[in-house]
């Protein structure tokens, strides 16, 4: 009888040590597992975790004829719309389910009775190969379509998975998660009449809502988990329709909801949470759960152009290399989607509901306007390209506007949004680092992934700085008075105080009364929120709010959902993530002292039993920010390897053509600006607020010089 003998080495990277490099050296275990499992053993496990589905299956068809299904207009409906599977992404999520069952069966039988600690057994049995089966074909198709385009299916992880089990089981020691945002936040109106308390939420003196914008963009084109939907596809719901718990006979086993407490509203007791879709691994190996990323690896506007060819080809006027747009030629904005009711949340289909390349393009109207911006772009550049190459066909004219448009976004995000995140002299040794690299840093598609460390908390860390309330100034009219010398205009405005809470997914007319403009100049001209662990209540407590008869106005916690989220993926608690950035052993709370301040220690010390189980992402906004720079240690570490990563993997953008290269040369945010809107002026450093250390720039120089 033939037998496979797998041994499990000691995990250790070794990393070369630049600033941005994750040191997992120092978590590196003493102890090693050797296992012995017959391959029938393998074949029976993956058989079991079949008629698991199976029995699953029985399971779904009994919840989708109850009541508790996802209503339109929902909290629970805003939140498939930011995390909308397509099918790929079903399918592999029903591959995944099958690998993960028949690994949890595995070690049930071949580890837990035998007293083996459940992290060793999932490492051990992640050096597993599938069997021969059907499933190894379908997981071998996977990879090899991922394998064609260069990307991942799945996030890589900095840290092994944390799960209770080793695989899945979320760790049940830590506070709730509503609790411990409840602790954090404090709310307050920013233009009420209560806009200031003495424990209130602060603005960022330089900083302004650019900053929040563009984060949330770059989310939306390297980042998109999946929430898992049943085996029928339609979607899970957690909670009834009057937002309590469910009949036990109908909960759905992703359901992980949060807990609300009594002070959240009087008869709330469950806010929906769908564990996040699980793929498979690159090799096709046993282990723990990993979860989907829907988004591409590399920074190629994947959200304005969509993820593959099939989604571009609905996006396209396949005339002059143009993108579909709608209203003005010279200004015109994102097309209108014809499935406004499965993709917005209006009571009416009299308001816009935009198209693009991702579901999220209508989430709010920080980040609207910037999907805008380069559809604006795109056309714009297509244009002057037909005008120097009258006789290019539309396929070559799109292609180089593509690419133009996205070396001008590449560029705004790695000189100028990282330099006001992680700090100048860390970004510019970064690029030092990449530029003495020796090119990609190996041929395995998973090392070049979005890391789940940074798009499970890193990038999330804008939510903090995220204003509840955006005062726009609108010009009704203007009088002119003149003297001997002079005409003097005198404008009059109509001021908007614009509340998030009641815009989510429900976008503005973006081309009418120059709307766009008007939000644009607001962004640009009002503070953000400093970066710290406060929320405002527009996104802890009426995130995706919803008019419930019964309970009036209702919203769901995005930093509670961010918490609850980062379990669900298994990240590890966020001191390993501390050390692994700084090099350091922090065995007490004292260790923590030079990162976060008194105040924020304290209040981790009453929510939390010990500094290993601190969740990764309070930890890392509990931080005192780096100089110069946004985010504290911990974010600025895992932020940075991702981009740096994303920087070593992505194929260098060649432009052949003098014209062309031209057309993007000394291209910075301001000129992007200033070509795509029709604002007047705009400051030099666009993520800062106008200052005497930064000028406002007179647009009417770029446009002339495109003219010209």
């Amino acid at each position: 009888m033939h037998f496979i003998s797998y041994v499990i080495f000691m995990f250790v990277v070794h990393c070369s040590h630049g600033i941005f490099d994750f040191n997992r050296d120092i978590h590196m275990r003493d102890n090693e597992l050797s296992i012995e499992i017959l391959n029938h053993k393998l074949v029976n496990a993956i058989t079991f975790a079949k008629e698991s589905m199976v029995r699953l299956r029985r399971l779904e068809d009994a919840i989708s004829n109850s009541r508790v299904n996802i209503t339109e207009k929902s909290i629970s409906f805003a939140q498939l719309l930011e995390s909308l599977p397509n099918e790929r992404s079903k399918e592999y999520d029903k591959i995944g389910q099958i690998m993960l069952e028949a690994s949890i069966k595995i070690i049930n039988s071949h580890c837990t009775k035998f007293g083996y600690a459940a992290q060793d057994c999932a490492r051990a049995i992640a050096e597993f190969p599938l069997p021969d089966s059907d499933i190894l074909i379908k997981c071998n198709n996977i990879s090899l379509d991922d394998s064609k385009t260069s990307t991942s299916n799945i996030y890589r992880r900095l840290l092994p998975a944390a799960y209770k089990d080793g695989l899945y089981k979320m760790q049940l020691h830590r506070p709730q998660p509503k609790n411990i945002s409840d602790t954090l936040f404090n709310s307050h109106p920013l233009y009420g009449e209560n806009s200031r308390n003495a424990d209130g939420i602060i603005l960022d003196p330089i900083l302004n809502i650019a900053v929040v914008q563009w984060a949330q963009f770059i989310e939306h084109d390297l980042v998109k988990t999946v929430y898992r939907t049943m085996s029928n596809n339609c979607p899970i719901e957690c909670c009834e329709r009057d937002m309590s718990d469910p009949p036990p006979r109908y909960i759905h086993p992703s359901c992980s909801p949060l807990k609300v407490s009594g002070n959240f509203g009087k008869y709330v007791t469950c806010l929906s949470y769908v564990r996040s879709a699980i793929g498979v691994h690159p090799h096709c190996h046993f282990g723990a759960a990993n979860q989907i990323n829907q988004a591409t690896n590399n920074f190629d506007l994947s959200q304005l152009y969509g993820i593959n060819d099939e989604v571009t080809r609905t996006l396209r006027r396949f005339i002059n290399g143009e993108l579909l747009a709608s209203n003005d030629p010279d200004y015109p904005c994102l097309p209108i989607s014809d499935e406004s009711e499965k993709l917005c949340m209006h009571n009416t289909t009299e308001k816009p509901c935009f198209k693009s390349g991702d579901s999220r393009v209508n989430m709010n109207p920080y980040v609207t306007p910037l999907y805008t911006i380069f559809l604006r772009s795109h056309n714009k550049l297509a244009k002057r390209i037909k005008n120097v190459k009258k006789s290019w066909s539309d396929q070559r004219i799109f292609k180089l506007a593509r690419k133009l448009n996205t070396i001008i976004y590449r560029n705004i995000v790695l000189s100028e949004w990282s330099k006001i995140v992680l700090g100048e002299n860390s970004v510019n040794q970064m690029f030092e680092e990449v530029y003495n690299a020796d090119g990609r840093r190996d041929s395995d598609t998973l090392s070049d992934a979005i890391s789940n460390e940074f798009a499970t908390a890193g990038i999330r860390f804008y939510y903090s700085m995220m204003p509840g309330e955006c005062l726009l100034k609108r010009t009704i009219n203007s009088d002119s008075m003149s003297d001997e010398n002079n005409v003097v205009l005198k404008f009059r405005y109509e001021n908007e105080i614009m509340e998030i809470k009641n815009e989510y997914y429900k976008p503005r007319s973006l081309g009418t009364n120059n709307e766009l403009d008007v939000i644009m100049d607001a962004i640009l001209n009002q503070n953000s929120m400093a970066m710290d662990s406060a929320y405002v209540d527009d996104v802890a407590k009426y995130m995706y709010r919803f008019q419930y008869s019964q309970h009036g106005e209702v919203g769901t916690d995005v930093l509670a959902l961010d918490l609850l989220r980062g379990r669900d993926h298994g990240l590890a608690d966020y001191k390993s993530y501390l050390e692994g950035c700084t090099n350091t052993v922090i065995t007490t709370w004292d260790g923590l002292k030079p990162y976060i301040t008194e105040m924020n220690l304290n209040r981790l010390k009453s929510l939390y039993t010990s500094v290993s189980t601190i969740d990764l992402i309070v930890g890392a906004i509990s931080e005192k920010p780096l100089e110069n720079a946004v985010v504290g240690p911990t974010f600025a570490c895992i932020i940075g390897e991702q981009l740096k990563t994303t920087l070593l993997a992505e194929p260098k953008i060649t432009i052949k053509s003098h014209f062309a290269r031209e057309m993007v040369k000394d291209y910075d945010a301001a000129r992007l600006i200033c070509e795509t809107t029709q604002l007047l002026t705009v400051p030099k450093n666009i993520f800062k607020l106008p200052s005497k250390n930064n000028m406002l720039l007179d647009c009417s120089i770029y446009r002339n010089s495109v003219d010209m």
